[in-house]
């Protein structure tokens, strides 16, 4: 489904992606896993071209992206991207939130004046009761928890009807019962409806619980891939290389795969701050 070759990306002297090269399979949830700063956003971002690439050939479905206009659009209905920071327009109902994922499928016109369809309505609604949202959908999004607001994205991402979904960092301001709740809802998208789901993650006890295979990435260049069962200590010290606080028990070398995860990960040692062309893109108004 997606095959990313050689691809590279500079800001003036800094290298923020190294060579990278991954194939992922349709229907596949991947997850990627690295400390803050270490290339995963920009790596997403390149994906739909919301920053481009400086070097690399990224292929969708077996067809090259591209950044020019024609190209664009395609990325823009075939890929739908999942924030941080929820990006849903807090003034408007949350089904009117949904039905912006039918935008790239409608004509301009229409599009312009807000006049969606009843079959698009009718998408909106069922992703909306794929979240448990249904009873929400008149409702002020801006009335919303933070993690009826992530669900609320992921509804509009499935509203989309795409081919992939680029999770970047969707729990990272939830609580832990509330971010299993959007990382179930995400991996159900995935099982039932074939949707390739590449999620970035720094937690390495819910890449362990919910990812079927785990690309580690480190000052911009994949230091790990494998399954979660194949993720060692040492692996884990060179997806972190600062170190993490409190490590989920992972395989040692010549050990039994990890049972369970028995203790929640903290956050890599802080890295430097990201540069402005690198730091999440919004779509929110005021």
């Amino acid at each position: 489904m997606i095959n990313i070759r050689n691809l590279s990306k500079r800001y003036g002297d800094f290298e923020a992606l190294h060579h990278i090269d991954l194939s992922v399979s349709k229907g596949e949830f991947v997850v990627i896993l690295g400390a803050s700063g270490a290339g995963k956003s920009t790596l997403l971002r390149c994906i739909n071209h919301l920053t481009e690439p400086t070097t690399g050939e990224i292929q969708v479905d077996g067809v090259q992206s591209r950044g020019d206009r024609a190209g664009l659009r395609r990325v823009r209905r075939d890929v739908a991207m999942i924030f941080q920071h929820y990006n849903v327009v807090p003034r408007l109902s949350v089904l009117k939130n949904v039905l912006t994922g039918r935008l790239s499928a409608m004509p301009a016109v229409l599009s312009w004046f807000q006049m969606f369809p009843q079959e698009d309505i009718k998408i909106a609604r069922e992703s909306l009761r794929r979240v448990g949202l249904e009873a929400k959908a008149d409702v002020r999004t801006d009335t919303l928890s933070g993690g009826q607001k992530q669900r609320v994205g992921i509804a509009r991402a499935l509203a989309q009807r795409p081919k992939v979904i680029l999770a970047d960092e969707p729990v990272a301001s939830l609580d832990p019962k509330t971010s299993r709740s959007v990382l179930s809802c995400l991996r159900e998208a995935s099982r039932e409806s074939g949707i390739t789901v590449i999620c970035n993650l720094h937690q390495v006890d819910y890449a362990l619980e919910f990812g079927e295979r785990i690309i580690g990435v480190a000052g911009g260049r994949i230091v790990f891939e494998g399954r979660p069962d194949e993720l060692t200590e040492e692996a884990l010290h060179r997806i972190y290389p600062e170190g993490v606080d409190t490590p989920a028990q992972v395989k040692q070398p010549g050990t039994a795969p990890h049972a369970a995860v028995t203790a929640a990960v903290a956050t890599a040692r802080p890295a430097p701050p990201l540069l402005p062309s690198q730091q999440a893109f919004t779509l929110e108004k005021s």
